[in-house]
């Protein structure tokens, strides 16, 4: 008999669901699309239905690929965050489930009378206007009478725990992206609630991480042949639970996760304040273990940026995905460009500028393009781009930290691309680490299952990861190459950042 863990990551794209070894192999993965709706122009919801749908199917299908007498020990969930859903007393979703870049919600700090260090000393959150507390306020103005029919506001990975057990529980790390926690306390803060007349009991309780949040029900059995009983735990926010399933599991170590927007996490052992965090610059709430704050900063488009730019060049219909074979092509072509780009210069602030200046409204542009140009030179650019936007950070959150990072753990779709990687260890100088695993997010939320259930004694020993193998990149050859382009770069940020502002 084989004893898996199971982990469900709820992301942008798509929802993947994994069952792995007790030491973090993969032993089967499926992956199911999650559907965005469009209403109007500036709005993106997930569609709550099919995500329902695909929770079991998924589920389903996992299990019939499993080796026959598998076990499995438990479910762990983790989702993106900022979205909320409500539910009414007949366990109907009523409201829309708002994408975590939804721009419909309007910044509304100032108009509560709350100043920028206060918000983020109870938060811990970057002033933004992202928040649920912001998308719970907007529908209260336009559905009041919807409003007052809502029983249960839930996070995502809140609302799939629901559906497999029943239960309405919280953690601390997903809570914290609502605005709504006080992340020194990790309980609902009684002070934010206020701000936008909302009850305490609307909301799911909040039980420690790495705590078993319900078990599953004969209900489940019957849709997805996962007997019940099967422990569930809500393991988290994606980006943390990618953090540790990457082995991060204690103060030293920094990650770059890129996927449609790229990451960069690392750990402290306390609630930074306002002014420590270079004026709120990076967000620091509570990561999926506890005693620990996670510090990240985040770039709203990175592996979107490449999406979009590998489109244009490419001529693909602007709702497709690139397929591999252009992938492949196009990473060819930028290893044939120079350190450089030959002069092409890009600012990769397509849905923002993300950490640490955090200006929602700028905006991507390309500097030094020339006729003798081709789209390996543009893509490189991009490449080169996001690997100084991250070189940036990482100087940033090692002033705040007092600590010099030796390397750089990688993970994400954009570690998978050796080109990417090789430019950001030249432009960081510093070697990466990547572990080769199927998907961090789900792998992380499996581990934290199993630290719920005892499996592991500590979580130095869940994140041993002793079935799967590392990869090491160090490109020592354009280290020189790149050092004279970060000044330049730094100086079109600034540019960017200014003229912007002036407008």
């Amino acid at each position: 008999m084989m004893d898996v863990l199971v982990g469900i990551d709820v992301g942008t794209s798509n929802m993947k669901f994994i069952a792995i070894t007790p030491g973090g192999k993969a032993v089967r993965l499926v992956v199911k699309k999650t559907q965005i709706d469009r209403p109007r122009e500036g709005w993106s919801e997930f569609n709550i239905l099919t995500l329902k749908q695909n929770i079991y199917r998924g589920l389903r299908e996992l299990v019939e690929y499993l080796p026959p007498e598998t076990k499995i020990l438990s479910i762990g969930i983790d989702s993106i965050g900022e979205s909320i859903v409500g539910i009414n007393e007949f366990d109907e979703v009523i409201t829309p489930c708002p994408t975590w870049y939804d721009r419909r919600t309007k910044h509304k700090r100032k108009q509560f009378g709350l100043s920028e260090e206060d918000w983020f000393n109870i938060t811990g959150m970057v002033d933004d206007d992202i928040y649920t507390l912001y998308r719970i306020d907007w529908f209260k103005e336009r559905y009041f009478e919807d409003f007052n029919h809502v029983k249960k506001w839930m996070c995502v990975s809140d609302y799939v725990v629901y559906l497999l057990t029943g239960e309405m529980v919280g953690n601390p790390s997903l809570s914290a992206r609502t605005g709504l926690l006080d992340r020194t306390t990790r309980q609902w803060s009684d002070e934010m609630l206020k701000l936008i007349s909302l009850s305490k009991d609307s909301l799911p309780e909040i039980r420690p991480q790495c705590s078993v949040a319900g078990y599953t029900t004969e209900s489940i059995l019957e849709k997805t042949n996962i007997p019940s009983g099967t422990p569930v735990i809500n393991s988290g926010h994606d980006h943390p639970c990618a953090t540790f399933g990457c082995s991060i599991s204690n103060i030293g170590k920094i990650i770059d996760s890129t996927g449609t927007a790229e990451a960069i996490n690392t750990l402290v052992n306390k609630p930074l304040p306002f002014k420590k965090v270079n004026n709120g610059s990076y967000d620091c709430y509570p990561y999926v273990i506890e005693d620990y704050y996670n510090l990240s900063g985040h770039l709203p488009q990175s592996g979107g940026l490449f999406e979009w730019m590998g489109r244009l060049v490419t001529g693909t219909k602007h709702d497709s995905y690139l397929t591999i074979g252009y992938m492949e092509e196009l990473f060819s072509e930028a290893l044939s460009s120079d350190v450089g780009a030959r002069g092409i210069r890009i600012i990769p602030f397509l849905e923002g500028s993300g950490s640490p200046w955090h200006k929602r409204n700028k905006s991507s542009s390309i500097l030094g393009i020339k006729s003798h140009h081709n789209r390996g030179d543009i893509i490189r650019a991009v490449f080169e781009s996001t690997g100084f936007w991250l070189k940036s950070n990482v100087n940033y959150i090692s002033k705040i930290t007092n600590h010099e990072y030796s390397e750089v753990i990688s993970t994400g779709g954009g570690s998978k691309s050796n080109i990417w990687v090789q430019i950001k260890s030249a432009i960081l100088e510093k070697p990466f680490a990547i572990p080769i695993i199927s998907e961090a997010a789900a792998l992380g939320a499996a581990l934290i299952g199993g630290l719920a259930i005892g499996l592991y004694k500590d979580p130095e020993e869940a994140t041993a990861l002793e079935d799967i193998s590392w990869k090491k990149v160090f490109n020592e050859v354009e280290i020189e190459g790149y050092r004279s382009i970060f000044e330049s770069y730094k100086k079109y940020f600034t540019l960017a950042l200014e003229n912007e502002e002036s407008e």
